[in-house]
């Protein structure tokens, strides 16, 4: 994974996160034990509302579905606080 993390430096973001949220940030492999990304370490400090964890998904913007779809938003847990914190379908086993 580390040579695809450096492969897709700064063109495809997106696939790098979700490779990093499908092994949990820290996740050893699974062959090897060694961890997927060397090196690599949380941050010490989080913003407060994540409750220690690290963010999972980026909230909706506030001027789409907080004032159009709110009740869509509700029913997923989007208004949480730590809504941004919660696992995606697609990272879970």
């Amino acid at each position: 994974m580390s040579q695809k993390y450096i492969a897709q430096w700064a063109w495809a973001h997106v696939e790098t996160w979700m490779d990093m949220r499908r092994y949990n940030y820290t996740g050893l492999d699974p062959v090897t034990g060694t961890p997927i990304y060397p090196g690599f370490s949380t941050p010490a400090v989080l913003f407060p509302d994540n409750n220690g964890k690290i963010a999972q998904r980026i909230r909706a913007r506030f001027n789409s579905e907080y004032v159009w779809n709110v009740e869509a938003l509700r029913v997923i847990g989007g208004l949480e606080l730590d809504f941004h914190t919660k696992p995606l379908w697609i990272t879970q086993p």
